[in-house]
């Protein structure tokens, strides 16, 4: 073998193939893990903004019960009732 500047790397058939094979398996897992990340990410928002809109209209439905009793209260400690 010569050690000059024209030597060349030469690597067995079987080596390129199973580093090829290997490369592609690697994109395809790679690609999947990266959609199901963003997908699962896109939906985990999706679901917390509903949880916090039913937790909204829940607050005003109690706050409007508060509202309705205080007033009520109000009225017969007054003698309006």
């Amino acid at each position: 073998m010569s050690s000059g500047p024209n030597r060349r790397l030469r690597l067995p058939v079987e080596t390129a193939l199973v580093g090829g094979v290997s490369l592609l398996i690697l994109a395809a897992v790679g690609g999947v893990i990266l959609i199901t990340f963003f997908t699962a990410r896109t939906s985990t928002l999706e679901l917390l903004r509903d949880r916090a809109d039913l937790g909204l209209e829940l607050l005003e439905v109690i706050e409007t019960g508060i509202s309705i009793v205080a007033m009520g209260g109000h009225d017969l400690h007054h003698g309006r009732g």
